[in-house]
């Protein structure tokens, strides 16, 4: 399990620079898109929705102490009843909406490019790891609900 929490460590510091980069890129590239008002109210209202699957999926983390490598339990309360990674799709969401604000065309690109590659890695690597440690009861789980 030393291993584990090594790689997943890194793991996660290459994720976050990802996430660095991209809003980066955002700022960087702002103004690329067509700057039309409703593209900017889009962008509200999407990134506004992101944060509403974030959020509580992040407070639900938080609330039960469990996050990998250390996790001693799945979190299937919640939106975690529905969805199995609300914390990655909220952050997805967010970063589309907020490339929106910004019109910035680059943002939007490098958040597919980028992050959504990085957060599939660690969907999988998180998978195999609660695979191994939950057993039956993580597959079972996996049946039950959505990404």
């Amino acid at each position: 399990m030393a291993d584990d929490k090594k790689e997943y460590f890194w793991l996660k510091i290459f994720i976050f620079v990802g996430y660095i980069v991209v809003i980066l890129v955002m700022i960087i590239s702002a103004g690329t898109l067509p700057q039309r008002l409703i593209l900017r109210q889009a962008g509200w209202i999407i990134f506004i929705l992101g944060t509403l699957i974030w959020l509580p999926a992040r407070i639900t983390i938080r609330k039960y102490h469990t996050s990998l490598p250390e996790a001693y339990r799945i979190v299937k309360t919640g939106i975690y009843s529905k969805i199995r990674h609300p914390i990655y799709i909220g952050i997805e969401i967010m970063y589309i909406g907020f490339s929106l604000v910004l019109y910035s065309l680059w943002g939007l690109i490098s958040t597919v490019a980028l992050l959504t590659p990085l957060h599939i890695y660690r969907i999988f690597e998180e998978e195999k790891l609660l695979g191994k440690v939950f057993g039956a009861e993580f597959i079972e789980y996996k049946k039950n609900t959505w990404f």
